[in-house]
């Protein structure tokens, strides 16, 4: 056997035997879900959409998934360990890739599907908390511009860059937000986290929403191969959420009917955001998914808004791309 498998299966098994030792004694059967789930949830995916190519290779990408699912654990609570495990996976990608040929989009649907059951696995621990309270509508206004910067900074690099090298970027950027919420989180101080912390929610953990978008976009460029849907499912997540946010909170329109926490403002300039960018796109054809995502976005969920959106665009896409190849023309 490769000397090189049996060393990454080696420090696997130590972050492993590290997330274990660090769960809490009541809590360390229950630590075991989620590494269970991510890998036959991937195991599940990978055979699905037959990726990636060779047992290896599928070998390396389970094994992302189980450690993707540890990171939520460390995500503020220990910089140093999240980091050195973000160094490891990325280490053994690049292994992966140059040895046994590109698992990019299988690696990024690891990332996707085991940071999400580390989220719902800490959640259910009281961790990261279920609902929270808005904060004031200034609060809030300033929190979704500095989401849409972000924005700016993601679709830029998807019109600039081949859509293969502004996947590599977004990635990047992912693990570059949780190490860097992660150190600042842990420290508790200076000016940036100061700045950064008064944009969150009263009880909300430090970091919190850049964790769910991270999942969000993951599943995006895991599941959509194509520029032109990734940037309507960008779109929706980066500029029209943090819009309907905006919207709804300062101009006071009727609230909907199903969600009174949901204003019909907000909702109309969800679907207007997405369909107005994805129109150069797609055509008309943005305003379907415009008017989809707006419906979802409305709708009172326990799972979390990048979530549901991003999945919610997934199934979008098949359904467009089957009933487009099923049309006779």
């Amino acid at each position: 056997m490769n000397l090189f498998i049996v060393l990454f299966a080696l420090l696997d098994a130590a972050v492993f035997l590290i997330y274990v030792a660090d769960s809490n004694k009541r809590r360390r059967i229950t630590a075991l879900t989620p590494l269970a789930a991510s890998l036959v949830t991937m195991l599940a995916v990978a055979l699905l959409l037959g990726t990636p190519p060779g047992e290896v290779s599928l070998f390396f990408v389970l094994g992302f998934a189980v450690l993707f699912s540890i990171l939520p654990f460390y995500y503020i609570k220990s910089s140093a360990k999240l980091t050195c495990f973000l160094v490891l996976i990325v280490i053994e990608f690049f292994y992966t890739t140059l040895t046994y040929g590109s698992v990019l989009y299988s690696f990024i649907q690891a990332l996707a599907i085991g940071t999400a059951w580390g989220v719902v696995h800490r959640s259910g621990l009281g961790i990261l908390g279920g609902e929270h309270k808005r904060a004031s509508k200034k609060v809030e206004t300033e929190r979704d511009i500095v989401h849409m910067l972000l924005g700016v900074v993601v679709l830029g690099a998807f019109l600039a860059l081949k859509f293969y090298y502004a996947v590599y970027v977004a990635t990047a950027l992912i693990f570059l937000g949780y190490i860097y919420n992660s150190v600042l989180g842990n420290a508790k101080k200076g000016v940036l986290y100061e700045a950064l912390n008064s944009l969150e929610r009263p009880d909300a953990l430090y970091g919190l929403g850049a964790l769910y978008l991270g999942v969000g976009v993951a599943l995006l460029l895991g599941f959509i191969h194509n520029l032109h849907f990734v940037i309507i499912g960008l779109a929706a997540l980066l500029f029209a959420d943090p819009m309907a946010t905006i919207i709804g909170l300062n101009f006071n329109g009727p609230r909907l009917f199903y969600n009174k926490k949901k204003s019909l403002y907000g909702t109309i300039a969800f679907f207007a955001t997405v369909a107005i960018i994805g129109y150069p796109f797609i055509g008309a054809y943005s305003l379907l998914f415009g008017l989809g995502l707006a419906i979802v976005e409305s709708i009172k969920s326990p799972i979390d808004d990048n979530i549901a959106i991003s999945v919610i665009m997934i199934l979008l896409y098949v359904v467009f791309l089957a009933l487009m190849n099923a049309l006779p023309f």
